[in-house]
């Protein structure tokens, strides 16, 4: 490898570093994007099947109950989904820019990088707590058929609707708090002075 080569090439760590926030960045800016789209079409949703629950013969109750608990928040969740599918573009782009700068500064796409993970976990928080707030809604609504067709006999004796709810609670919470953790430890990762000097030294 020539010097201009060593030159152009960023640390092993740092290039890790792209990809996975160009995973995670694809992945949630796509369920946002998806979801965002969804709920402008909320009221055609009523007619189609929204939930897939092999031990369950009908989930019409559920369902109902789903689109009855996103329809107070539909507008303001609809724009938070937009925004975070935003914030999730621009690192995703930043990020492969990073690896592949095309005649672009790299300082100057890890610093847009590093707003951008840090605006998408801010907007991932909030998508969190309004989708905690809907799970909770279903789950007080819909307890009785998700009993019944989610747990054998002798489980659902031991479970009620506020053990249930407080599942449902505790699933969207870690789901939460790992994405934006996630999105968190990127932003501080580019944001440290070894990882500015690995960009520095390796700035075409």
């Amino acid at each position: 490898m020539t010097q201009d080569e060593r030159r152009g090439s960023l640390p092993k760590r740092i290039r890790h570093a792209a990809v996975a926030c160009m995973l995670i960045s694809a992945g949630v800016g796509f369920v946002s994007a998806t979801e965002a789209l969804n709920l402008g079409q909320l009221s055609e949703l009523r007619e189609r099947h929204l939930l897939r629950i092999p031990s369950l013969k009908d989930t019409t109750a559920i369902e109902k109950a789903l689109v009855r608990a996103l329809q107070p928040i539909r507008g303001l969740r609809a724009a938070i989904l937009s925004a975070l599918s935003v914030a999730c573009a621009f690192s995703f782009v930043s990020a492969g820019r990073l690896l592949y700068p095309r005649g672009l500064s790299r300082e100057n796409m890890r610093r847009l990088l590093g707003i951008a993970l840090l605006v998408a976990a801010v907007l991932r928080t909030i998508d969190g707590a309004q989708w905690a707030v809907v799970m909770h809604r279903v789950a007080k609504e819909a307890a009785p058929q998700l009993l019944e067709g989610s747990f054998d006999g002798a489980i659902t004796r031991d479970v009620d609707t506020k053990q249930l709810t407080m599942l449902f609670n505790a699933v969207s919470v870690l789901q939460t708090g790992f994405v934006v953790g996630a999105f968190t430890l990127l932003a501080h990762y580019f944001r440290l002075q070894r990882v500015k000097e690995g960009i520095a030294a390796a700035q075409d």
